[in-house]
């Protein structure tokens, strides 16, 4: 299920590890097995921002939405 823009979202690993923001926005891959890559707003524990972008299929092992 593809998420809404907005929805609150929590890095779990990588660069960004602690992390947490929100969707800014979405690109939908259509195909046999659809696909998205969300745009994240990201706001770090020492207060630093950073935007990246993470695909649906790595929820659960690089970011989680909360």
């Amino acid at each position: 299920m593809i998420l809404v823009k907005g929805a609150p979202v929590r890095m779990l690993a990588g660069i960004y590890a602690g992390y947490t923001g929100v969707i800014a926005s979405i690109q939908v891959q259509a195909g046999s097995r659809p696909d998205a890559i969300y745009t994240l707003a990201l706001k770090g524990p020492d207060g630093r921002r950073a935007r990246t972008t993470v695909k649906h299929a790595s929820q659960g092992r690089v970011w989680a939405a909360t």
